[in-house]
């Protein structure tokens, strides 16, 4: 098993920005901030790429509950979405959080883990 999610989408990255932004609002997530990358490089590092933008979405009830139990959670939290031009349309990425915890010494921490990851890949597989 893979510790990165993928799923190639036939939208222009700019509709699918909007469509993740319903989709993660409607899963119960909320969009703690966006960055845009090739913006971001090009200003700071003068460094052009494919243009993408991260989200870093939060969701209120199970992040808590994850941080709550897990000093380590702050390392994953909030979730990052990677949004890019693939093709003739885009592709959405994210770590797999539940992936990263599989193993963990407490189990109460890997369950956590594991249904936050799957709410997020749920929320996106609305798009």
């Amino acid at each position: 098993m893979h510790a990165i999610h993928t799923r190639d989408v036939p939208y222009d990255i700019c509709e699918l920005q909007d469509e993740i932004r319903n989709s993660i609002k409607a899963g119960g997530f909320s969009v703690v901030r966006e960055l845009e990358i090739q913006e971001t490089l090009i200003e700071k590092q003068d460094l052009v790429c494919t243009p993408s933008t991260v989200f870093e979405v939060f969701h209120e009830t199970f992040s808590k509950q994850l941080l709550a139990v897990s000093e380590e959670a702050s390392l994953v939290l909030p979730q990052r979405l990677v949004v890019y031009k693939k093709g003739s349309g885009s592709c959405v990425s994210l770590l797999k959080i539940g992936h990263l915890f599989e193993g963990h010494k407490d189990p109460e921490i890997q369950k956590k883990a594991q249904l936050l990851e799957d709410l997020l890949i749920s929320a996106l597989e609305e798009l």
